[in-house]
């Protein structure tokens, strides 16, 4: 908590005035003592770090906020928070805590890019023997349905470099004009390895909900755990990447908790590191990070209050 609330102090001036969230004595007093609740530090990330709804990470809208968020930062300042971030575990590359079985490996949908990129990461930390599969392992994609970025062309689809292309894979006739279509792509496509390779995934195809541009991380936990009742606890590998492996993971097991299976589940989060150039677009990179980390905040909130209701029901 200490090292959010650090990186928060770096904001503080655009939290004068923001008496409908908390009075400027409640702020000093965090800032000061190094002490606050989830949920007063969500409170200021929805209303001051979060990109504009429906905005994409890379969009104009979701830019020019960042741009804003930094405007008031020194370039040392804003130094200081990435160093801060990583510290805090959203930059640098995490891999697994020990040696891994897992029961169930879920990749993470994403751009084309970012699969690949996912993949390739769990594909190498299983040729260094750090994850082991087992007979009964399963691999499981959680795409949702969205239509694919401008970024992400005819190019981008059919050339997988820095990655081998599997020699065994074709072009399709209809490239993918979505996630879902796309991770099966990527998953044909790429060179794996004979142990990885010889897996047949569950594509998880969640649907958008109304009103929204594409589906969300919950949307494809939900539609997992329907197509996954177990019957003993298994470990949980969820690959993604840098700086989005701790949201993800957080999502993974709020949905897990809201389907009363968490003691089926013990979830471990790993993925490649976050690019980071300070000198370049540095107010992006933290915009981003600032993005990312509401988003943690918002769940480990809607986490705890889950948490406290059924506590509360189980004291009746």
């Amino acid at each position: 908590m200490q090292e959010i609330i650090k990186i928060f102090f770096f904001f503080s001036h655009i939290f004068n005035g923001s008496l409908n969230v908390l009075s400027e004595t409640r702020l000093q007093e965090i800032f000061e003592q190094k002490n606050a609740t989830i949920q007063e530090l969500n409170a200021l990330a929805q209303k001051h770090f979060l990109r504009p709804k429906n905005a994409e990470r890379m969009s104009t809208k979701a830019i020019e906020h960042y741009k804003k968020l930094c405007s008031g930062l020194s370039l040392i300042q804003k130094k200081q928070i990435i160093s801060l971030f990583y510290d805090f575990g959203y930059i640098s590359s995490i891999y697994p805590k020990n040696n891994m079985n897992p029961d169930i490996i879920l990749i993470q949908g994403s751009t084309v890019q970012n699969m690949r990129e996912r993949l390739m990461f769990l594909a190498k930390i299983i040729q260094k023997d750090v994850v082991h599969l087992k007979k009964e392992t399963q691999i499981v994609f959680l795409a949702g349905e969205r239509k694919l970025f401008p970024t992400e062309t005819k190019e981008v689809l059919l050339n997988p470099e820095p990655y081998v292309l599997n020699l065994k894979w074709s072009s399709p006739k209809i490239l993918p004009k979505d996630e879902r279509e796309a991770a099966k792509l990527v998953w044909n496509q790429l060179e794996l390895p004979l142990v990885l390779r010889e897996k047949t995934p569950l594509f998880i195809e969640a649907t958008k909900q109304q009103g929204e541009t594409r589906a969300q991380t919950m949307d494809c936990i939900q539609l997992w755990l329907q197509h996954n009742i177990p019957q003993s606890q298994k470990k949980v590998l969820m690959v993604s990447n840098n700086p989005y492996v701790q949201y993800q993971m957080n999502v993974t097991e709020l949905g897990i908790l809201k389907a009363g299976l968490s003691d089926y589940f013990d979830v471990e989060g790993i993925g490649r590191s976050f690019d980071v150039n300070e000198d370049e677009d540095i107010d992006i990179t933290i915009g981003i990070l600032m993005d990312t980390l509401a988003r943690v905040l918002y769940v480990k909130n809607q986490s705890e209050e889950l948490k406290q209701k059924k506590n509360i029901k189980e004291n009746l």
